[in-house]
């Protein structure tokens, strides 16, 4: 509805002051002289708000406008008066130091007669709406800054002199709490000369630790003066004079601490917003993360990377090219599938295809070339981000596994050869052992038989020393005969294919001690045992083990009566056995010659036997997986110890 049709009794210029007062944007109307012919409600006081002087209808705009923007008020309002309207914004400061933004559009008043009279000037308070786009301009800085720096304090250090500019500020710098929130270090400064003293505070300490407790700005006017602030000598080196510090908080917790130096009194920059100080604290936050998981990320002898499905590494911790004697810039510059053995390309293509479409995560290995032209294994594990076609990836050098698998299978291989060449000769010589000394036998019977026949028949031709030598003859055709039956005994002990079975030692005892009853009956001997286990084992030669271990006892007892005795203890997964006597004992030097083939430490008139025995008794216990030892008893006699398997 137009004014000039309104149904009221006022007059019409009633009505227009009515309709201009009531409203927020103001209305300035000037002459081409510049002054100012009627000004509203909203307009008198937004020019008294910025140059805190009151507006008078006749008074010259120029008296509100700064010297420095003359040249360009004359510049549009010579535009305005030619009947072009001319649109602009201002940006001015409060005596408070509030930053406020105006849009300006000026527009030709005209005359009744079609003249340009002057000039009606519309200003809009936009401050809000400029102040959320300089915040989000700012907030992108800070985002970009942030994502830039490759350190949180490299990032901190551009983060304040941003700060510093935006805001008027002479100096700042920036406190965060340490890791386990007992205290505050000082991270990064800016425009600042340092003094290297207290770079911490605990809570509640100083100007930073005051702020981080109460979560409250605090301003000091007069840092000399002020007990809070205790770096006074920093403060004179510098020349700064107030500080304001700023708690940065987010979700309920203080982030940083932000200091702010001036080097005047109340000469203080624009207020920083909320959602900046919320905006700083969470890329404080992220990056500290970052910075912290970059650390371990770097330190880590393993390889990290994430890789592109189209053949390029794109983020890459310093190990790889490390390994392969690369820069990183050597590595990220070209296709990882130049640097794969030919052998490997075709399946590592394979999987990243399968990784690209979907392959949640593998295990492979492949080898990549190093610098010097050799290849090292690595064995990857990696999962994929199929819509952003990245790979995710960590990895072992397993080079020198690989180098110990390939010498384990060529030594397994070797061993094996070996093994079946040893088996086979033992086979041989066992088989050999066996023939010889069944072969044997024959002959020197038919000695001992032809010359007990010379003797019978020309028994009263010959004389004492011809019995004598036929008595000699027939003794050592005895002893050949045992020596080749114990031989016969000692290469069966390989050859026995007997299976194992559960064996009662305790019956192995008894039925050994009646074999040697006469022994004992004619030695007066004391032959006993504890209790026994039962074993498993060969019965047979479990029953030779004992067999010639308790005759050795008998054979070789001193004057005393002959005492035996068996004990057995479970030991390690083991049953130990013991066979103690009182003999004649063994001298240590020989403790281990005794169980070589052959090796006697009497001669045969002394005592009789082969020297055999001890032989097939250890590799009869071998055999078991066990061993056999000897010991000296107290006060005379011998240990003979041997362990059997459980």
């Amino acid at each position: 509805m137009l004014l000039e049709n309104a149904p009221y009794s006022h007059d019409k210029a009633k009505l227009y002051d009515l309709l201009l007062d009531n409203t927020d944007e103001g209305f300035i109307l000037i002459d081409q002289a510049f002054n100012i012919v009627a000004i509203n409600k909203a307009g008198t006081e937004r020019i008294k708000e910025i140059f805190s002087k009151d507006v008078l209808v006749g008074s010259s705009m120029f008296q509100f406008t700064k010297p420095d923007r003359l040249p360009f008020i004359r510049e549009v309002y010579a535009r305005v008066f030619r009947g072009e309207p001319v649109s602009y914004q201002v940006t001015a400061h409060t005596p408070g130091g509030v930053r406020k933004t105006f849009s300006i559009l000026s527009r030709p008043a005209f005359e009744k007669d079609g003249g340009i009279f002057g000039a009606l000037i519309n200003t809009r308070d936009v401050t809000q709406e400029v102040e959320r786009v300089y915040e989000q301009e700012i907030a992108l800085g800070i985002s970009s800054i942030f994502t830039s720096k490759h350190l949180l304090s490299e990032a901190l250090e551009d983060l304040l002199y941003l700060l510093c500019k935006e805001y008027k500020r002479d100096a700042a710098e920036i406190w965060i709490s340490n890791i386990d929130g007992t205290a505050l270090l000082r991270k990064a400064s800016a425009h600042c000369i340092e003094d290297g003293a207290m770079l911490s505070f605990a809570k509640g300490k100083g100007l930073p630790g005051a702020c981080w407790a109460e979560q409250q700005a605090i301003y000091i006017s007069d840092l000399q003066r002020d007990e809070l602030f205790q770096r006074k000598s920093f403060a004179r080196a510098n020349g700064f004079v107030a500080a304001e510090a700023i708690p940065i908080v987010n979700m309920g917790a203080t982030t940083a601490v932000l200091v702010f130096f001036q080097k005047q009194d109340g000469k203080a920059g624009a207020n920083i917003p909320a959602s900046v100080l919320f905006h700083t604290g969470n890329e404080i936050r992220r990056k500290d993360a970052e910075d912290r998981l970059n650390r371990f990320f770097e330190l880590s002898p393993d390889v990290f990377s994430i890789a592109g499905t189209d053949g390029y590494f794109k983020i890459l911790n310093a190990s790889f090219p490390r390994m392969l004697g690369y820069t990183m810039e050597e590595v990220l510059s070209v296709s990882y599938y130049d640097l794969i053995h030919p052998d490997d390309l075709k399946s590592t293509e394979v999987l990243v295809d399968e990784l690209a479409g979907g392959l949640q995560s593998s295990y492979f290995e492949n080898r990549f070339r190093a610098k010097d032209g050799s290849y090292r294994w690595f064995a990857w594990t990696s999962t994929s981000l199929e819509e952003e076609g990245l790979i995710f990836g960590v990895a072992k050098d397993i080079t020198e596994k690989k180098k110990s698998e390939q010498l384990y299978h060529h030594l397994n291989a070797t061993l094996e050869k070996r093994a079946k060449e040893l088996a086979a000769s033992n086979a041989e010589l066992e088989r050999f052992a066996y023939v010889a000394s069944h072969d044997l036998q024959e002959p020197l019977r038919m000695v001992s038989s032809f010359l007990q026949l010379l003797q019978k028949k020309y028994n009263n031709q010959l004389d004492d020393t011809a019995h004598q030598y036929i008595h000699f003859a027939v003794d050592g055709a005895e002893r050949m005969k045992k020596l080749i039956l114990d031989l016969l005994a000692y290469s069966r002990v390989g050859t026995n294919s007997e299976e194992h079975t559960l064996v009662d030692m305790n019956q192995v005892f008894s039925e050994v001690k009646t074999w040697f009853t006469n022994t004992i009956r004619e030695l007066d001997a004391d032959v006993r045992s504890g209790r026994l286990p039962i074993i498993k084992g060969n019965p047979t030669q479990m029953k030779q083990v004992v067999q010639n271990l308790v005759g050795n006892a008998l054979k070789y007892h001193a004057e005393a009566l002959p005492k035996i005795l068996i004990n057995s203890k479970e030991l390690n997964g083991e049953w130990i056995f013991c066979v103690e006597d009182n003999g004649i004992g063994i001298d240590p030097r020989f403790a281990e010659k005794i169980f070589i083939i052959f090796q006697r430490l009497h001669n045969s008139s002394e005592y009789e036997g082969t020297g055999i025995g001890l032989a097939i008794t250890r590799k009869i216990v071998e055999k078991h997986g066990g061993r056999i030892w000897v010991e000296p008893n107290t006060p005379s006699g011998s240990k003979f110890y041997f362990s059997i398997r459980k």
